[in-house]
């Protein structure tokens, strides 16, 4: 912070948060109106402004409320908003801790993740201005909303709602919908979510239970939809990667994945399981022959959208964050907590094959395709459900 603001001119991380302070400077002079066109990007045509305004704006908040004028005085207000949100991450890491672990692990998870990954605290530093930490934070509470929920409908087994139960799911929509407007690619944490669901309803196939789920899911999707209809859609069309409508239809797929595997499981009531799997083998293959032949371009998008998350190469883009997790870059940030993590991977396991724990299946899967996306792009290496592994006994 003394480096930062020592001289005249006070200085920022890296070169994206030079952006970021155009676009916070922008919405403090129209405050709270923000520029979905930028004529300065992707010269000399300019470009529509495929990243969300959830980052910025916070910043501008903080700048205006704080009676921030002067260009200096606005970097040093906004670049308190980092850590900032990184307080708020700690709490919600020792909660989900304590779900997945107890409530030792709950506390350690609380005291290791402001030190444990290198690339979490560089993406926390005062005057670090990228939405990055904020995509950190939001995706985070999102998977820990929806695990909570999942674990809540499970032990209340004679009730199809309740207001704790209500509550979470409205939650989860509006952790949804503030991931969504921070940054697009928030819908890689849907379909983990989506993933989650999947495998949750294969497991307890109780018509009770996924009834009660699929409610919650409608009212998550409800939430979601009314939030991002009159707040989020600036842009025509039905592109994945830019605020359009196709955001409130990838929404719908977590309550009608729900739904349909309740009324599966309902109709397979009383039957050899072999009925059931085979309702589920048969569903999956119709709705994606269906999503292919209604929505052909959404599911292109999907597809090309995967690739790119997954597959796409440092060498197209040169972009420092869409590097390989080399070795050595691992465990300068990691250190001794990656070969932790891999025997926390296997107890989890064991767990799981001694008794299911909607949680820990949760944490397992989310946590294995975070790892793999990190391999792929250093970028994910911000997501801290990894150090949970660390953790498991």
């Amino acid at each position: 912070m003394e480096y930062l603001g020592d001289g005249p001119v006070q200085k920022l991380i890296f070169m994206d948060t030079w952006y970021s302070m155009r676009q916070i400077e922008q919405i403090t002079t129209n405050y709270p109106e923000y520029a979905w066109f930028d004529p300065m990007t992707a010269y000399p045509t300019g470009k529509d402004v495929d990243w969300g305004p959830l980052f910025p704006f916070l910043c501008a908040t903080l700048c205006v409320l704080l009676g921030a004028v002067t260009r200096p005085e606005n970097m040093i207000m906004a670049s308190y908003v980092p850590p900032l949100l990184f307080l708020i991450l700690v709490p919600v890491m020792w909660y989900l801790g304590k779900l997945t672990g107890g409530e030792r692990t709950g506390w350690f998870a609380a005291i290791i993740v402001p030190i444990i990954s290198g690339e979490l605290l560089y993406r926390s530093f005062f005057g670090y201005l990228d939405h990055h930490l904020t995509e950190t934070l939001f995706s985070t509470l999102f998977i820990t909303l929806l695990l909570v929920l999942i674990l809540t409908i499970q032990k209340e087994k004679t009730i199809i709602y309740s207001t704790k139960s209500l509550i979470l799911a409205g939650s989860a929509g509006f952790a949804y919908f503030l991931g969504i407007m921070n940054i697009p690619t928030m819908v890689l944490f849907l379909g983990i979510g989506a993933i989650i669901l999947f495998i949750h309803a294969i497991y307890v196939r109780n018509n009770r239970e996924l009834l009660s789920l699929f409610i919650h899911m409608c009212l998550f999707w409800l939430v979601f939809s009314l939030l991002f209809l009159f707040l989020g859609i600036s842009f025509d069309g039905l592109s994945v990667h830019r605020y359009t409508i196709a955001h409130i239809f990838i929404a719908m797929v977590p309550p009608v994945l729900v739904g349909i595997f309740g009324l599966i499981s309902y109709l397979c009531d009383q039957k050899p399981v072999k009925y059931f799997y085979g309702g589920v083998i048969g569903t999956i293959i119709a709705g994606y022959v269906a999503f292919v032949v209604t929505l052909p371009s959404i599911h292109d998008q999907f597809i090309n959208y995967l690739k790119t998350f997954f597959f796409f190469p440092y060498a197209d883009s040169f972009i420092n964050e869409m590097q390989m997790w080399e070795p050595v870059r691992a465990w300068y940030s990691y250190n001794i907590a990656l070969i932790l993590a891999f025997l926390g991977i296997i107890i989890c396991f064991i767990q799981l094959f001694r008794s299911y724990h909607p949680v820990r299946m949760g944490v397992l899967v989310w946590g294995l395709i975070i790892l793999f996306a990190t391999i792929m792009h250093i970028r994910y290496e911000i997501m801290p459900v990894l150090l949970l592994f660390c953790l498991l006994r």
